[in-house]
Protein backbone atom coordinates (compact mmCIF):
# COMPACT_ATOMS: atom_id res chain seq x y z
CA UNK A 1 0.00 0.00 0.00
CA UNK A 2 1.26 3.57 -1.06
CA UNK A 3 0.17 6.82 0.12
CA UNK A 4 2.01 9.34 -1.87
CA UNK A 5 1.86 13.47 -1.50
CA UNK A 6 4.76 15.84 -3.12
CA UNK A 7 7.45 14.35 -1.63
CA UNK A 8 7.17 11.49 0.66
CA UNK A 9 6.19 7.82 -0.10
CA UNK A 10 4.49 6.09 2.44
CA UNK A 11 5.01 2.70 2.00
CA UNK A 12 2.96 0.30 4.10
CA UNK A 13 5.08 -3.75 3.76
CA UNK A 14 2.26 -5.94 5.04
CA UNK A 15 2.35 -8.83 3.18
CA UNK A 16 3.98 -12.05 2.24
CA UNK A 17 7.66 -12.64 3.00
CA UNK A 18 8.18 -15.00 0.11
CA UNK A 19 11.78 -16.31 1.29
CA UNK A 20 9.69 -16.77 4.45
CA UNK A 21 6.21 -17.50 3.46
CA UNK A 22 5.73 -15.51 6.76
CA UNK A 23 3.62 -12.53 6.89
CA UNK A 24 5.13 -9.07 7.43
CA UNK A 25 4.23 -5.86 9.47
CA UNK A 26 7.04 -3.69 8.39
CA UNK A 27 6.48 0.23 6.99
CA UNK A 28 9.27 2.36 5.13
CA UNK A 29 9.22 5.68 3.75
CA UNK A 30 11.12 6.88 0.74
CA UNK A 31 12.02 10.53 0.33
CA UNK A 32 10.74 10.72 -3.53
CA UNK A 33 12.06 14.22 -4.32
CA UNK A 34 14.69 15.05 -2.72
CA UNK A 35 16.18 11.60 -1.69
CA UNK A 36 14.70 9.03 -4.14
CA UNK A 37 16.79 6.53 -2.88
CA UNK A 38 16.85 6.89 0.83
CA UNK A 39 14.50 4.89 2.69
CA UNK A 40 13.63 5.41 6.55
CA UNK A 41 12.49 2.56 8.96
CA UNK A 42 9.48 2.92 10.37
CA UNK A 43 7.61 1.45 13.17
CA UNK A 44 5.99 -1.81 12.76
CA UNK A 45 2.37 -2.02 12.14
CA UNK A 46 0.84 -3.47 15.08
CA UNK A 47 0.55 -6.89 13.59
CA UNK A 48 1.25 -8.52 10.65
CA UNK A 49 -1.45 -8.59 7.90
CA UNK A 50 -1.87 -9.13 4.56
CA UNK A 51 -4.96 -8.44 1.84
CA UNK A 52 -5.00 -4.90 3.74
CA UNK A 53 -7.42 -1.78 2.46
CA UNK A 54 -7.03 1.70 3.28
CA UNK A 55 -6.37 5.53 2.55
CA UNK A 56 -5.16 8.65 3.85
CA UNK A 57 -7.25 11.23 5.98
CA UNK A 58 -5.30 14.07 6.82
CA UNK A 59 -2.29 13.51 8.75
CA UNK A 60 -3.38 9.63 9.18
CA UNK A 61 -3.00 6.55 7.28
CA UNK A 62 -5.68 4.30 7.44
CA UNK A 63 -5.05 0.21 7.27
CA UNK A 64 -8.08 -1.92 7.96
CA UNK A 65 -8.65 -5.62 8.04
CA UNK A 66 -6.68 -8.26 6.44
CA UNK A 67 -5.62 -11.72 6.62
CA UNK A 68 -3.17 -12.46 10.40
CA UNK A 69 -1.04 -14.61 10.85
CA UNK A 70 -3.51 -17.63 11.87
CA UNK A 71 -5.04 -16.79 8.67
CA UNK A 72 -7.82 -15.10 10.11
CA UNK A 73 -9.43 -12.16 9.08
CA UNK A 74 -9.51 -9.19 10.95
CA UNK A 75 -11.79 -6.58 12.06
CA UNK A 76 -9.21 -3.90 13.08
CA UNK A 77 -8.39 -0.40 11.68
CA UNK A 78 -5.15 0.89 12.31
CA UNK A 79 -3.86 4.36 12.43
CA UNK A 80 -0.69 6.05 11.67
CA UNK A 81 0.20 9.36 12.49
CA UNK A 82 2.22 10.77 10.14
CA UNK A 83 3.10 14.09 12.63
CA UNK A 84 4.62 11.72 14.94
CA UNK A 85 5.49 8.41 12.84
CA UNK A 86 3.71 6.60 15.52
CA UNK A 87 0.86 4.38 15.66
CA UNK A 88 -2.71 5.28 17.39
CA UNK A 89 -4.54 2.96 19.04
CA UNK A 90 -6.51 0.92 16.53
CA UNK A 91 -10.53 0.89 15.89
CA UNK A 92 -12.42 -1.76 14.91
CA UNK A 93 -14.73 -2.48 12.06
CA UNK A 94 -18.44 -4.72 12.95
CA UNK A 95 -17.42 -7.07 10.69
CA UNK A 96 -13.79 -8.94 9.86
CA UNK A 97 -12.96 -8.65 6.61
CA UNK A 98 -9.91 -9.11 3.80
CA UNK A 99 -9.84 -8.54 0.34
CA UNK A 100 -12.34 -5.44 0.51
CA UNK A 101 -12.47 -1.98 -0.44
CA UNK A 102 -11.90 1.06 1.57
CA UNK A 103 -11.94 5.03 1.09
CA UNK A 104 -11.47 8.29 3.53
CA UNK A 105 -14.32 10.66 2.78
CA UNK A 106 -14.63 13.95 3.66
CA UNK A 107 -10.72 13.71 5.35
CA UNK A 108 -12.77 12.07 8.37
CA UNK A 109 -15.17 9.44 7.51
CA UNK A 110 -13.85 5.17 6.41
CA UNK A 111 -16.15 3.46 3.92
CA UNK A 112 -15.22 -0.12 3.59
CA UNK A 113 -17.40 -2.64 1.52
CA UNK A 114 -17.46 -6.10 0.41
CA UNK A 115 -14.53 -8.50 0.80
CA UNK A 116 -14.22 -11.59 2.62
CA UNK A 117 -14.48 -13.40 6.12
CA UNK A 118 -13.62 -16.01 8.23
CA UNK A 119 -10.46 -18.44 8.09
CA UNK A 120 -8.41 -19.03 5.21
CA UNK A 121 -7.12 -22.52 4.55
CA UNK A 122 -4.82 -23.29 1.41
CA UNK A 123 -5.89 -22.66 -2.23
CA UNK A 124 -7.30 -19.50 -0.83
CA UNK A 125 -10.76 -21.93 0.34
CA UNK A 126 -12.68 -21.59 3.44
CA UNK A 127 -13.01 -17.43 3.33
CA UNK A 128 -16.86 -16.65 2.85
CA UNK A 129 -17.72 -13.20 0.58
CA UNK A 130 -19.74 -10.51 2.37
CA UNK A 131 -22.29 -7.80 1.01
CA UNK A 132 -22.05 -5.82 4.57
CA UNK A 133 -20.72 -1.93 3.85
CA UNK A 134 -19.67 -0.11 7.02
CA UNK A 135 -18.96 3.93 7.47
CA UNK A 136 -16.31 4.64 10.41
CA UNK A 137 -15.91 7.96 11.77
CA UNK A 138 -12.02 7.93 12.37
CA UNK A 139 -11.85 11.53 14.89
CA UNK A 140 -15.01 9.94 17.20
CA UNK A 141 -16.52 7.09 18.94
CA UNK A 142 -15.52 3.32 17.71
CA UNK A 143 -19.35 2.77 17.09
CA UNK A 144 -19.10 1.53 12.94
CA UNK A 145 -22.12 2.45 11.07
CA UNK A 146 -24.21 0.38 9.24
CA UNK A 147 -24.64 1.06 5.27
CA UNK A 148 -26.81 -0.85 2.93
CA UNK A 149 -25.47 -3.71 1.60
CA UNK A 150 -24.05 -4.56 -1.99
CA UNK A 151 -26.23 -5.76 -4.28
CA UNK A 152 -23.53 -8.57 -4.54
CA UNK A 153 -20.37 -9.69 -2.68
CA UNK A 154 -17.24 -7.89 -3.61
CA UNK A 155 -13.83 -8.95 -3.64
CA UNK A 156 -10.50 -7.42 -4.58
CA UNK A 157 -12.09 -3.77 -5.69
CA UNK A 158 -10.47 -0.06 -5.73
CA UNK A 159 -12.46 2.93 -4.27
CA UNK A 160 -12.20 6.28 -4.66
CA UNK A 161 -13.08 9.53 -3.38
CA UNK A 162 -15.15 11.80 -6.06
CA UNK A 163 -16.25 15.08 -3.91
CA UNK A 164 -19.39 15.81 -1.61
CA UNK A 165 -18.92 12.71 0.59
CA UNK A 166 -19.07 10.07 -2.38
CA UNK A 167 -17.54 7.51 -2.95
CA UNK A 168 -16.98 5.26 -6.37
CA UNK A 169 -16.14 1.37 -5.82
CA UNK A 170 -14.85 -0.56 -8.94
CA UNK A 171 -15.60 -4.15 -8.87
CA UNK A 172 -16.92 -6.68 -11.62
CA UNK A 173 -18.63 -5.11 -14.22
CA UNK A 174 -20.01 -2.26 -12.19
CA UNK A 175 -18.58 1.33 -10.49
CA UNK A 176 -21.17 1.70 -8.17
CA UNK A 177 -21.60 5.04 -6.33
CA UNK A 178 -21.90 5.24 -2.06
CA UNK A 179 -23.81 9.19 -0.54
CA UNK A 180 -22.42 9.36 3.10
CA UNK A 181 -24.84 12.50 3.04
CA UNK A 182 -27.88 9.96 2.31
CA UNK A 183 -26.17 7.14 3.76
CA UNK A 184 -27.18 5.07 0.77
CA UNK A 185 -26.26 4.24 -2.96
CA UNK A 186 -26.89 6.53 -5.85
CA UNK A 187 -26.28 4.42 -8.99
CA UNK A 188 -24.21 2.08 -11.12
CA UNK A 189 -22.35 2.66 -13.80
CA UNK A 190 -21.39 -0.26 -16.34
CA UNK A 191 -17.88 -0.89 -16.79
CA UNK A 192 -16.48 -1.81 -20.32
CA UNK A 193 -14.77 -4.89 -19.32
CA UNK A 194 -15.30 -7.08 -15.96
CA UNK A 195 -12.86 -6.00 -13.49
CA UNK A 196 -11.27 -8.19 -10.21
CA UNK A 197 -7.97 -7.49 -8.93
CA UNK A 198 -7.36 -4.58 -11.04
CA UNK A 199 -5.56 -1.53 -10.45
CA UNK A 200 -6.93 1.61 -10.76
CA UNK A 201 -5.55 5.75 -10.08
CA UNK A 202 -7.63 9.34 -9.97
CA UNK A 203 -6.52 11.60 -12.08
CA UNK A 204 -6.46 15.26 -11.21
CA UNK A 205 -9.40 15.89 -14.09
CA UNK A 206 -11.60 13.53 -11.64
CA UNK A 207 -11.23 10.94 -14.05
CA UNK A 208 -10.34 7.27 -12.82
CA UNK A 209 -8.12 5.30 -15.20
CA UNK A 210 -8.76 1.25 -14.67
CA UNK A 211 -6.19 -1.34 -15.67
CA UNK A 212 -5.92 -4.92 -15.96
CA UNK A 213 -7.35 -7.51 -13.48
CA UNK A 214 -7.89 -11.11 -14.01
CA UNK A 215 -7.52 -12.15 -17.32
CA UNK A 216 -7.78 -8.50 -18.42
CA UNK A 217 -4.92 -6.33 -20.59
CA UNK A 218 -6.97 -3.28 -21.16
CA UNK A 219 -7.65 -0.01 -19.72
CA UNK A 220 -10.86 2.20 -19.76
CA UNK A 221 -11.25 5.76 -18.01
CA UNK A 222 -14.10 6.20 -15.91
CA UNK A 223 -15.84 9.31 -15.92
CA UNK A 224 -18.22 9.86 -12.88
CA UNK A 225 -19.54 13.07 -13.66
CA UNK A 226 -20.87 11.58 -17.13
CA UNK A 227 -21.75 8.15 -15.29
CA UNK A 228 -19.91 6.78 -18.58
CA UNK A 229 -16.52 4.61 -18.68
CA UNK A 230 -14.72 4.50 -22.32
CA UNK A 231 -12.44 1.87 -23.63
CA UNK A 232 -8.87 2.92 -24.74
CA UNK A 233 -7.03 1.76 -27.48
CA UNK A 234 -3.75 1.13 -25.30
CA UNK A 235 -3.50 -2.31 -23.33
CA UNK A 236 -0.87 -3.56 -21.42
CA UNK A 237 1.50 -6.24 -22.93
CA UNK A 238 -0.08 -8.87 -21.02
CA UNK A 239 -2.62 -9.49 -19.03
CA UNK A 240 -2.32 -8.93 -15.53
CA UNK A 241 -3.58 -8.84 -11.80
CA UNK A 242 -2.92 -7.97 -8.46
CA UNK A 243 -1.54 -4.82 -9.62
CA UNK A 244 -0.86 -1.24 -8.41
CA UNK A 245 -1.38 2.55 -9.79
CA UNK A 246 0.25 6.06 -8.95
CA UNK A 247 -0.40 9.06 -11.06
CA UNK A 248 2.85 10.61 -11.32
CA UNK A 249 1.61 13.66 -13.56
CA UNK A 250 -1.65 14.62 -15.63
CA UNK A 251 -0.24 12.44 -18.23
CA UNK A 252 1.83 9.69 -16.42
CA UNK A 253 1.17 6.89 -14.45
CA UNK A 254 3.14 4.35 -13.03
Amino acid sequence: MHVMNHRVILTLLAGWLSSSGMITHAAEQQRSAQQPSVWKKLPDMPEPALMTAGGRAGDLVVVSGGINQAGQAGNQVRLFDLKTNKWRASKRMKQPRAMHAAVVLDDRFLLVAGGSFGQMKPLGKGLKPTRSVELLDLHGKNIPKPCPPLKNPIAHATAHAIGNGQAVIISDKRAQVFDRNINDWKHAIDLRRSRQSHASVQLSNGKILIAAGVGEASIELLDPGKKKSTLLAAKLPDGVDDLAAVAMSDTEVW
